[in-house]
């Protein structure tokens, strides 16, 4: 049954620190709302709902990770009267094992971790990669790197190259900070085209994202960092 948080004089905001691995990799950013869904309700975690006459849960998620993206950085943000242990408790006992709570953080006031989500850093490794590091290395050094990507139903070219925000090539793999939501560089889509661009269009490859960040005044500020400063406060 929905309950009606303008009753509860005490509900707090909790944002859950979660991995999403391998099988969860393949779950889509809709396929991932309707189970964390499933999950709270058997869970038994009431939680707040929306007003009005289609009535739903009201939770944020962090930036859609793109699917074949193994992620160890995903949230979700709910309001609950419960305590963060009890819901921390029930989480771990009612998620498949490929979703691991890392985390359960309980904050005064809103927390919007969708719109605060801007960049990610993603690691990124293949095949005969190290033998391949000089022309991985021309490829991001290029002006312009143009994927191809389907918008509202269009195919369209797209320059990523300036939505990248920094990246380091080394002897473990390529660590590549970049933008998310509308200025995504669709990290799976800019993969492919990498390898194409060095002739290895089909060699195996490994993205993980490792974590995500808000862009404040032009520097890079982790949502993690932004959550410790909330639960202090």
């Amino acid at each position: 049954m929905a309950v009606d948080l303008i009753s509860w004089g005490c509900a707090s905001m909790v944002v859950v620190k979660y991995k999403k691995m391998e099988e969860g990799m393949f779950f889509s950013h809709l396929n991932m709302i309707r189970l964390w869904n499933r999950i709270l309700n058997i869970a038994g975690i009431e939680v707040e709902y929306s007003q009005g006459f289609n009535r739903v849960k009201k939770l944020a998620f962090s930036s859609p990770t793109r699917v074949g993206v193994e992620s160890e950085c995903e949230y979700i943000a709910f309001k609950t009267e419960m305590k963060t242990k009890e819901v921390e408790t029930r989480l771990e006992h009612n998620t498949p094992e490929w979703l691991k709570i890392e985390k359960v953080s309980e904050i005064e006031g809103n927390f919007n971790v969708a719109s605060l989500n801007t960049h990610a850093k993603y690691f990124i490794d293949f095949s005969e990669y190290r033998s391949l590091k000089a022309k991985v290395k021309n490829f991001f050094e290029q002006d312009s790197i143009v994927i191809d990507i389907i918008l509202h139903g269009e195919h369209k070219k797209v320059d990523v190259r300036n939505r990248i925000f920094d990246y380091e090539i080394s002897d473990k793999g390529i660590v590549v900070i970049a933008g998310v939501g509308a200025e995504s560089v669709r990290i799976d889509q800019f993969v492919l085209k990498m390898l194409e661009t060095i002739g290895k269009p089909n060699n195996s490859y490994e993205i993980v994202k490792k974590e995500v960040y808000h862009m404040d005044d032009g520097k890079l500020v982790s949502i993690d960092e932004m959550l410790e400063e909330k639960e202090e406060d």
